[in-house]
């Protein structure tokens, strides 16, 4: 099982790309896609995510369908589909009835970086910072640049 973090994955190759279905609870119309680790101490490694296609959680279902690399117009096709996209996602741990639940809680978005990674971004993008100076700051007494 995967730990929470972040994770570079893709759809899983191997099977059906993405399964349609409904919630067992309510009926809620559902699309799950297995996704594997691309790279890392995980990699190969799989979980399923589960996106909802009906009320506020619709939109961002077909936005993470589309960043996972699913194409075209109509969603009937979709489980044809072998993306091949790599995209980051976020593992969590999330409360329901009582339990914890380990999950695929976000596809997309950016990954964050290590404090090695900053510290290296940092001596590159320093010099160029120190070039513009902070906007005056009215409410600290300073006086506006015009």
């Amino acid at each position: 099982m995967l730990n929470n973090g972040q994770y570079l994955g893709k759809v899983a190759p191997g099977g059906p790309s993405c399964v349609f279905g409904k919630s067992a609870k309510k009926g809620t119309p559902q699309v799950t896609v297995l996704v594997e680790v691309y790279e890392g101490h995980h990699i190969g490694e799989q979980m399923q995510w589960i996106g909802y296609l009906s009320g506020g959680a619709k939109n961002g279902t077909i936005g993470a369908l589309r960043t996972m690399g699913f194409i075209g117009d109509d969603l009937a096709d979709f489980d044809q589909q072998s993306p091949e996209t790599v995209f980051p996602f976020t593992v969590g741990t999330e409360p329901y009835n009582g339990k914890d639940y380990t999950k695929i809680t976000r596809i997309g978005g950016a990954l964050e970086m290590s404090k090695a990674e900053l510290k290296a971004l940092a001596e590159e993008i320093n010099p160029t910072l120190a070039q513009f100076k902070p906007a005056a700051d009215p409410l600290n007494g300073d006086e506006p640049p015009f």
